[in-house]
């Protein structure tokens, strides 16, 4: 599928301006044209421009009015493609054009012979029609072979109805059960004062403390401080 999406503008600068916002969304330029009055030959350039032809001759007229279009065509492909081709050419306050609403969609793989005469909005269109002449299968699920998608229900076994707390049915240790008595830890007001007795009650040896020099660079550099030098 392909949106064509067309918006005539009341001047040029404005419609150069649109083509500029298009082009900063990474809309192709393959897939955008401006025309504007003086144009030669307008309705064979809209024509192939994939404009329809019924929007052909409103959108000519506007053009040789002094309306500059823009026409931005957008594939299926990339994802949202068409959505922002709409609201950058919206977004510019278009003008209004008599007899068309400026938004068109055309198959991109045209259908040829039989193919022409699908009506894609059936209800039955993916249903074989020898099912429909025996009146079965009228469910897509059972045309495919999805009876996971009819009325099946779960089996015994997938619910759990056994305990008040799911975890108790598989851990019991998080319900009932009681830590064993020796990994509570109740003898120090610190727990680490009772692994690493150097961090609580110890003090440090005698010969660990600086006492004899009132700067600690003194007691390994006998030379005098730069400050004492003269």
């Amino acid at each position: 599928m392909t949106t064509i999406v067309a918006r005539a503008y009341k001047d040029l600068d404005t419609a150069k301006s649109v083509m500029e916002a298009l082009r900063a969304e990474n809309h192709p330029d393959r897939d955008m044209d401006l025309f504007k009055k003086g144009d030669a030959k307008l309705p064979e350039k809209l024509a192939e421009a994939k404009v329809p032809a019924d929007a052909v001759d409103a959108l000519a007229k506007a053009i040789e009015g002094g309306k500059p279009v823009v026409v931005a065509r957008a594939e299926i492909t990339p994802f949202g493609a068409a959505a922002r081709a709409k609201n950058v050419l919206n977004s510019f306050n278009p003008v209004s054009v008599p007899g068309t609403d400026g938004d068109y969609y055309l198959a991109s793989v045209p259908l040829e012979g039989t193919g022409k005469t699908i009506d894609g909005s059936h209800g039955l269109i993916f249903t074989n029609p020898e099912d429909v002449k025996a009146k079965r299968g009228w469910l897509f699920s059972k045309n495919m072979g999805w009876s996971l998608l009819s009325p099946r229900r779960p089996s015994d076994q997938a619910i759990y109805r056994g305990r008040k707390l799911f975890s108790e049915g598989f851990y019991p240790l998080l319900s009932k059960r009681k830590p064993v008595e020796g990994t509570i830890y109740r003898e120090k007001k610190l727990f680490t004062s009772g692994y690493w007795p150097m961090l609580s009650d110890r003090k440090p040896a005698e010969g660990l403390v600086m006492k004899d020099h009132p700067y600690m660079s003194q007691r390994f550099w006998k030379a005098p401080l730069l400050s004492e030098r003269r």
